[in-house]
């Protein structure tokens, strides 16, 4: 008998984003789930979507980490299956990833797979999809965004991620104090637990990219609001990346200061900043599928790497965001 799968969607509001993952979800090619919809205030879905498999659970207004908890609280399923609202899934998704954990050891907890740019997306979103397949922006995350080869990996995004119900049990959830980088702790904890997480070329979720410019500036900054409270719990070299785009950050503010007392520092700093461009400008030709694409694929690649750094150094000097005022801008009706 197939085993029933949880599917969790957290979301604010209804808009055609939350819609189109939903009809993503019903054409599905495995059929044995449940879809848990976690908006913050009730919603009415269209009436094609009345289905008998979906509920809905408002939450109030509380943390994406604090919804999909209550999203494990309330499911059935042997496996938890977590999307994002601005994605939506291969018909194949839930088939593939169950064929991976009934084909590799007890001890394989999570199956994830790419998030990949969706075919039909305008070309200032394409261009942040193509920036985040640049090591410079999410370093040796980067094969998330694209068909990679299938290994063994040290966390996944919870846009993509299908957890064992055993195991979500030991875990007791996500930790519901972050407002960021809620996944990658979860997983930093499934490796402290000797479990593994397989990366998956063929489970396969479409993702929305922000848009240039505001909306993607304002993601960016939220990515480096948590860094330092995912290092104090999970110090590791591969989570010490994190800390890249703020400490060049306060190379590129700082350092100029130093070289007025040192002059010759500033040829280093030029130096630096110019081989640093020269990267960006090697990248950025490397992931432009077209020659339009360059100029805002460089730029998405400049504030991808940036911007985290702007958002700890917020953090660290006790700055206030609203994180919620930041999402809703993504959240708008597009009918």
């Amino acid at each position: 008998m197939e085993e029933i799968v949880t599917i969790i969607v957290p979301f604010v509001a209804l808009n055609d984003y939350v819609l189109e993952t939903i009809e993503g979800i019903s054409g599905l090619l495995y059929h044995h789930f449940e879809l848990i919809l976690l908006p913050d205030n009730p919603v009415t879905l269209p009436a094609p979507l009345h289905k008998n498999f979906i509920r809905i659970i408002p939450t109030g207004d509380v943390t994406i980490a604090k919804k999909r908890n209550i999203g494990i609280v309330q499911g059935k399923g042997k496996y938890f299956a977590f999307i994002d609202s601005d994605a939506y899934p291969d018909p194949n998704w839930l088939s593939h990833a169950l064929r991976e954990f009934s084909s590799h050891p007890e001890n394989l907890w999570v199956v994830g797979g790419p998030n990949i740019t969706p075919p039909k997306e305008g070309i200032l979103q394409r261009c942040v999809g193509n920036a985040s397949q640049s090591y410079l922006v999410a370093g040796f995350r980067s094969y998330r965004k694209k068909i990679a080869r299938s290994r063994f990996v040290l966390d996944l995004p919870s846009c993509n991620l299908i957890v064992k119900k055993d195991a979500m049990d030991k875990l007791t959830g996500f930790n519901e104090k972050l407002i960021t980088g809620e996944d990658i702790e979860l997983c930093n904890r499934i490796i402290k637990h000797n479990g593994n997480i397989f990366y998956s070329s063929g489970v396969i979720v479409y993702h929305h990219n922000r848009t240039l410019f505001k909306p993607y500036f304002q993601q960016r900054i939220t990515y480096g609001l948590s860094v330092f409270k995912v290092l104090r719990e999970h110090l590791s070299i591969s989570n010490l990346f994190l800390l890249f785009p703020f400490l060049f950050l306060l190379f590129l503010l700082f350092f100029p200061f130093a070289a007025l007392l040192i002059p010759t520092l500033s040829l280093f700093w030029i130096a630096i900043v110019m081989l640093y461009l020269l990267l960006i400008l090697i990248e950025s030709i490397k992931y432009s599928n077209k020659v339009l694409e360059f100029p805002y694929t460089f730029l998405a690649i400049l504030t991808g790497n940036l911007f985290p750094g702007i958002g700890t150094l917020l953090a660290l000097c006790r700055i206030p965001v609203n994180i919620k005022a930041i999402y809703r801008n993504h959240y708008h009706l597009k009918r």
